[in-house]
């Protein structure tokens, strides 16, 4: 599975964090492009919050790995 940056935002993305239910950081990564998917695939089953950070806004968002 896979989770495309490309419609989360027309600013330029520098990092893309992805936490846990109890806010552990289970993954980071610099973006280059904002086409880059982000392979989840090692996640486990559960609720997951990826922060998207660009050059001068946060976007936070929920996903649901199944």
């Amino acid at each position: 599975m896979y989770i495309s940056t490309s419609s989360a935002t027309d600013n330029k993305i520098k990092t893309v964090e992805i936490y846990n239910v109890v806010g552990q950081n289970v993954g980071t990564r610099h973006v280059v492009s904002a086409n880059e998917p982000i392979d989840v695939s090692e996640l486990t089953k559960g609720i997951y919050f990826i922060k998207i950070l660009s050059n001068d806004k946060t976007f936070n968002y929920k996903f649901v790995k199944q």
